[in-house]
């Protein structure tokens, strides 16, 4: 966990405590920080405010500004001259606020996406039961991807944790019936050959 900087509130081994205990621990407490979670070589980041999580990120979720390229959101131009006006800001500025405030994606759009993202990470931990985690506590406001920040675009522009809870396991548990399809289909083949 070599990412870690700032005061670790909470830290362990996720054979001990699970992730979603932890996410829970986290939304109780209204706790703002930096969740760090690393199993067999992988690393994962989400972010939190009062206990609400604004921002995700795991090794096979894509970024914010690829999402809104897929999406047909921004083109690379726009998104580009939106990163360069942060660079440029004397104050410092998510790009998803630049984004909004330029008209270049609603912020209904943004918090969509946003949502997805978190809840494509979430997924994609949540079911991690070796490696560690450790937590950060911190309130800086997230200033790098395009990331949003409560309040920033909308007032509900935040993620409540148990949502993103129940769509993790919607997701996962629409792989895993996919999954099961394919493996039936796959044993199926060779009788009917």
């Amino acid at each position: 966990m070599d990412a870690i900087t700032g005061p670790v509130t909470i830290s362990g081994s996720l054979k001990d405590v699970s992730v979603t205990d932890v996410l829970q621990f986290i939304h109780i407490g209204r706790r703002s920080g930096t969740l760090v979670l690393e199993e067999e070589g992988r690393q994962a980041s989400l972010r939190f405010h009062n206990g609400r999580m604004i921002r995700a990120a795991a090794p096979s979720t894509p970024k914010l500004g690829e999402m809104l390229l897929a999406h047909g959101r921004v083109t690379r131009e726009r998104l580009l001259a939106a990163v360069a006006q942060q660079r440029r800001a004397a104050e410092t500025r998510s790009l998803g606020k630049i984004l909004v405030e330029s008209g270049a994606i609603s912020a209904a759009d943004l918090r969509d996406l946003v949502s997805q993202q978190i809840s494509q990470a979430v997924s994609e931990v949540v079911n991690w039961e070796t490696g560690g985690f450790a937590f950060v506590v911190d309130d800086e406001p997230p200033i790098d991807d395009i990331a949003i920040y409560p309040s920033d675009v909308l007032p509900d522009s935040d993620v409540d944790i148990q949502v993103v809870l129940l769509e993790a396991a919607r997701l996962f548990d629409e792989r895993g019936r996919m999954g099961a399809v394919a493996v039936a289909e796959a044993a199926a083949l060779p009788a009917a050959l």
